[in-house]
């Protein structure tokens, strides 16, 4: 048997979904549409319930929260490709400039996007051209920052690793140093270049340090002093991702 329910908290009104069932202890879910779902005895009361839901605001709020930030920044876009829509680079926006052309080419001053297509009113093929332009984009900036940052870790035996790209929804990159690799959010393109150098940088220093230890984060003091200030700036980007 289920219920929609609500309760006020201390700055909000939360609503639930409660299920009745055959279990000992109250159990509360967070589905990644940020909906709620309450599952308690048939013979608990709605007051016990209320009770426990309230001991957990503080952590549920935070969960909502990591949510909503999640869906901000990974739900698809509603760009429509269209004169006018804003797009971000490096930490900076950039206005688009749909053009109708023979040839299909992308280019950009720094301030405007200049997507030249045959058939302004093909949205997949200007999609698909934004896309890869991002991808390439991408993919010569992470190598420039990998490639400046590498010579500081030769001594330490790191071989030049692989960057690969990807969409991730938890973390800003990753360090598979058993395989030579390092993975990068596809998101990070849209961040400052600080930003994204301290992210290579701190994969790189796990093919030294396989971890968050003291060693770890002293070393990449060494080479990055400044290092908590971008992180800082990092994670205000995107609150629910790691490194």
């Amino acid at each position: 048997m289920k219920e929609e329910m609500e309760i006020k908290l201390s700055e909000n009104i939360l609503k639930f979904t409660l299920e009745r069932k055959n279990v000992k202890n109250i159990n509360l879910r967070i589905k990644s549409d940020g909906s709620i779902f309450v599952s308690a005895n048939l013979e608990l009361s709605i007051e016990a319930i209320e009770n426990f839901i309230r001991k957990k605001e503080h952590l549920i709020l935070k969960q909502l929260e990591k949510v909503e930030d999640e869906k901000n920044i990974y739900k698809e876009s509603d760009k429509r490709y269209l004169s006018g829509e804003t797009f971000v680079f490096l930490g900076r926006f950039v206005r688009l400039k749909v053009i109708k052309s023979s040839e299909e080419y992308i280019k950009t001053d720094g301030v405007y996007i200049y997507l030249y297509v045959k058939n302004p009113n093909n949205f997949n093929k200007k999609k698909n051209l934004m896309e890869n332009y991002y991808a390439d984009f991408s993919e010569k900036i992470f190598g420039e920052i990998l490639g400046d940052l590498y010579p500081k870790f030769k001594k330490y035996g790191v071989s030049l690793p692989q960057i690969k790209i990807r969409k991730m929804t938890k973390r800003w990159g990753s360090c598979l140093y058993k395989k030579g690799a390092i993975i990068l959010n596809k998101k990070l393109i849209e961040i400052d270049r600080e930003c994204i150098e301290y992210v290579v940088l701190h994969e790189l220093a796990h093919f030294v340090y396989p971890n968050h230890s003291k060693d770890f984060y002293n070393l990449v003091t060494v080479f990055m002093p400044d290092w908590k200030k971008r992180k800082a700036r990092l994670e205000e980007k995107g609150k629910h991702l790691k490194l």
